[in-house]
Protein backbone atom coordinates (compact mmCIF):
# COMPACT_ATOMS: atom_id res chain seq x y z
CA UNK A 1 0.00 0.00 0.00
CA UNK A 2 0.98 3.39 -0.48
CA UNK A 3 2.01 5.79 1.98
CA UNK A 4 -0.68 6.83 4.52
CA UNK A 5 0.83 10.07 5.82
CA UNK A 6 -1.00 13.43 6.14
CA UNK A 7 0.95 16.48 5.10
CA UNK A 8 1.59 18.98 7.45
CA UNK A 9 3.20 22.17 5.42
CA UNK A 10 5.54 23.67 8.15
CA UNK A 11 7.15 20.56 8.73
CA UNK A 12 7.82 19.46 5.52
CA UNK A 13 9.05 22.58 3.98
CA UNK A 14 12.09 20.77 3.44
CA UNK A 15 10.52 17.35 2.62
CA UNK A 16 9.62 18.32 -0.87
CA UNK A 17 12.76 20.00 -2.87
CA UNK A 18 11.78 20.13 -6.38
CA UNK A 19 8.80 18.43 -8.21
CA UNK A 20 4.98 19.12 -8.56
CA UNK A 21 4.71 18.48 -4.72
CA UNK A 22 7.09 21.43 -3.69
CA UNK A 23 5.48 23.39 -6.19
CA UNK A 24 2.41 23.21 -4.69
CA UNK A 25 3.89 23.39 -1.49
CA UNK A 26 5.45 26.76 -2.44
CA UNK A 27 2.02 28.19 -4.30
CA UNK A 28 0.52 27.27 -0.85
CA UNK A 29 3.63 28.97 1.92
CA UNK A 30 3.53 32.03 -0.69
CA UNK A 31 -0.29 32.81 0.24
CA UNK A 32 -1.42 31.91 -3.01
CA UNK A 33 -4.59 29.43 -3.02
CA UNK A 34 -3.84 27.09 -5.90
CA UNK A 35 -6.56 25.95 -8.16
CA UNK A 36 -5.73 21.90 -8.07
CA UNK A 37 -7.01 21.20 -11.55
CA UNK A 38 -5.47 23.95 -13.10
CA UNK A 39 -2.39 23.27 -11.53
CA UNK A 40 -2.34 19.53 -12.42
CA UNK A 41 -3.01 20.89 -16.01
CA UNK A 42 0.82 21.65 -15.62
CA UNK A 43 2.09 18.68 -15.16
CA UNK A 44 0.75 16.42 -18.38
CA UNK A 45 2.78 13.69 -17.18
CA UNK A 46 2.18 13.19 -14.08
CA UNK A 47 1.95 9.56 -12.62
CA UNK A 48 -1.39 8.87 -10.91
CA UNK A 49 0.85 8.26 -7.59
CA UNK A 50 2.45 11.77 -8.16
CA UNK A 51 -1.24 12.93 -8.52
CA UNK A 52 -2.16 11.18 -5.26
CA UNK A 53 0.46 12.93 -3.28
CA UNK A 54 -0.91 16.08 -4.69
CA UNK A 55 -4.35 15.54 -3.86
CA UNK A 56 -3.76 14.45 -0.46
CA UNK A 57 -1.20 17.80 0.46
CA UNK A 58 -3.83 20.12 -1.25
CA UNK A 59 -6.34 18.36 1.02
CA UNK A 60 -4.12 18.51 4.14
CA UNK A 61 -3.26 22.56 3.75
CA UNK A 62 -6.91 22.99 3.03
CA UNK A 63 -8.35 22.28 6.16
CA UNK A 64 -5.38 23.41 7.78
CA UNK A 65 -6.33 26.65 6.33
CA UNK A 66 -9.62 26.37 6.84
CA UNK A 67 -10.96 25.59 3.95
CA UNK A 68 -11.81 22.15 3.92
CA UNK A 69 -12.92 19.81 1.48
CA UNK A 70 -13.72 16.11 1.18
CA UNK A 71 -12.10 13.39 -0.15
CA UNK A 72 -15.35 12.37 -2.14
CA UNK A 73 -14.35 16.06 -4.13
CA UNK A 74 -11.29 15.28 -5.12
CA UNK A 75 -11.85 11.55 -5.99
CA UNK A 76 -15.26 12.91 -8.42
CA UNK A 77 -12.80 15.45 -10.23
CA UNK A 78 -10.24 12.96 -10.11
CA UNK A 79 -11.56 9.80 -11.59
CA UNK A 80 -8.22 8.35 -11.75
CA UNK A 81 -7.96 8.13 -7.80
CA UNK A 82 -11.57 6.47 -7.76
CA UNK A 83 -10.46 4.17 -10.04
CA UNK A 84 -7.84 2.90 -8.07
CA UNK A 85 -8.82 1.99 -4.71
CA UNK A 86 -5.98 2.12 -3.04
CA UNK A 87 -5.09 5.23 -3.98
CA UNK A 88 -8.75 6.32 -3.03
CA UNK A 89 -8.07 4.49 0.12
CA UNK A 90 -5.39 7.33 0.54
CA UNK A 91 -7.50 10.03 0.23
CA UNK A 92 -10.11 8.96 2.38
CA UNK A 93 -7.54 8.07 4.88
CA UNK A 94 -5.80 11.55 4.87
CA UNK A 95 -9.53 13.20 4.69
CA UNK A 96 -9.93 11.28 8.19
CA UNK A 97 -6.27 12.36 9.97
CA UNK A 98 -7.11 16.26 8.92
CA UNK A 99 -10.49 16.12 10.29
CA UNK A 100 -9.03 14.58 13.28
CA UNK A 101 -6.37 17.00 13.52
CA UNK A 102 -8.94 19.82 13.03
CA UNK A 103 -10.65 18.19 16.51
CA UNK A 104 -13.65 17.31 13.87
CA UNK A 105 -15.09 14.47 14.28
CA UNK A 106 -15.29 12.30 11.15
CA UNK A 107 -18.56 12.56 9.32
CA UNK A 108 -19.50 8.99 8.66
CA UNK A 109 -21.85 9.87 5.89
CA UNK A 110 -19.21 11.80 3.64
CA UNK A 111 -16.60 8.98 4.06
CA UNK A 112 -19.46 6.54 3.01
CA UNK A 113 -20.33 8.57 0.04
CA UNK A 114 -16.35 8.52 -0.95
CA UNK A 115 -16.10 4.27 -0.31
CA UNK A 116 -19.15 4.02 -2.45
CA UNK A 117 -17.47 6.09 -5.01
CA UNK A 118 -14.38 3.96 -5.04
CA UNK A 119 -16.67 0.39 -4.77
CA UNK A 120 -18.92 1.85 -8.44
CA UNK A 121 -15.69 2.82 -9.75
CA UNK A 122 -13.81 -0.16 -8.90
CA UNK A 123 -17.12 -2.42 -10.56
CA UNK A 124 -16.85 0.04 -13.80
CA UNK A 125 -19.78 2.11 -13.03
CA UNK A 126 -20.43 5.30 -14.89
CA UNK A 127 -17.59 8.16 -13.72
CA UNK A 128 -19.83 11.16 -14.77
CA UNK A 129 -22.57 9.59 -12.94
CA UNK A 130 -20.21 9.07 -9.47
CA UNK A 131 -19.13 12.66 -10.02
CA UNK A 132 -22.81 13.96 -10.15
CA UNK A 133 -23.62 12.18 -7.15
CA UNK A 134 -20.72 13.30 -5.14
CA UNK A 135 -21.69 17.19 -5.57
Amino acid sequence: MSSLRSFDPDDRSQTFVDGPAAELLRAWHEGRQPDLEAFVAGFPDLSVDGLSELVRLDLDVRWLQKDPRGAESYLARFPALADNAELAVDVIYAEYLARERAGRTSRRRRISTAVCIVRRGARGANPAALRARAR
